[in-house]
């Protein structure tokens, strides 16, 4: 599942790891599918809470995204606490509609771009997303 580059404990493998978890998240959103997230969350993640709750709420309602929405950009390390490490990032949400199962439109979320901080840490069994908050 975890693609082989965001298994390193490495400064790189904690950028590709980052970069895998916002595409899961878009996993979560078009499919859409629970579960996805919480084994790779940390417990104190308010955003990884947040996003497996629009997943579950898409699913219950039988609606998905009718395509990926986030898209990551550049990102540069910054300081962080001992055992985990930090970006800033360019996270783009793109401009996508929400469909039913039949393909019909009930909604639309507008695109927008903004710096964002991430944090993970390495633990026993590889990399967990700590949380991600705007800078803006």
């Amino acid at each position: 599942m975890v693609p082989e580059a965001a298994q390193e404990n490495t400064p790189e493998g904690a950028e590709a790891f980052v970069r895998f978890y916002l595409d899961l998240v878009n996993e979560a959103w078009t499919t859409p599918a629970t579960g996805l997230l919480p084994p790779l969350s940390d417990d104190d993640c308010g955003f990884c809470t947040r996003t497996e709750a629009d997943a579950r709420e898409l699913a219950k309602a039988g609606h998905h995204f009718a395509k990926d929405s986030v898209e990551s950009g550049s990102a540069k390390q910054v300081p962080a606490p001992s055992g985990q490490v930090h970006f800033e990032i360019e996270v783009t949400q793109k401009a996508v509609t929400i469909v039913d199962d039949s393909g019909a439109e009930v909604d639309r979320i507008q695109g927008a771009t903004e710096r964002v901080k991430v944090g993970v840490k390495w633990t026993d069994s590889g990399w967990r997303f700590l949380d991600l908050e705007s800078l803006t």
